[in-house]
């Protein structure tokens, strides 16, 4: 085999240099595909992502308001509340004597009409429709 060339040897490194700008021109293309790619989906998310903040704002901006209107309906149920337990305690305050009395004279009334029953029933002599039915004994058997 015989030594090459100056000029081979020059054909040869040019050749090489060939090859590795078409590799390093081919790796340039891969990356900017990939970083294309990356890209697009970064921004695909934060797309998505702003809708659901949006969402989620939304979200608790709804829930904010009712949280404030239940407040305000639990402060009227509260306050309504209190003012009729406040009515209450003045009405039994007022009125509590006089219905206690009255329940007390009801009471003694209806003593006294039992007594003057009963009083009645001893002094009047019993009618047959007075008397209470007769009660029939059980018959025993007999061994």
């Amino acid at each position: 085999m015989s030594d090459p060339t100056r000029d081979e040897i020059s054909a040869m490194i040019a050749a090489s240099e060939a090859r590795n700008e078409t590799k390093l021109a081919r790796l340039e293309g891969k990356i900017d595909t990939l970083t294309a790619t990356i890209t697009a989906a970064i921004n695909a998310n934060a797309a998505a992502n702003t809708a659901q903040n949006e969402a989620i704002k939304e979200k608790i901006s709804s829930g904010e308001q009712y949280n404030h209107d239940s407040r305000w309906i639990l402060i009227g149920t509260v306050l309504t509340s209190a003012f009729a337990l406040g009515a209450l305690a003045v009405a039994l305050a007022t009125y509590g004597d006089a219905l206690f009395g009255r329940g007390m004279n009801v009471r003694d009334v209806v003593q006294a009409v039992v007594k003057e029953q009963q009083e009645q029933r001893k002094s009047a002599p019993m009618t047959q429709e007075q008397l209470p039915p007769p009660v029939m004994q059980k018959p025993t058997k007999k061994d």
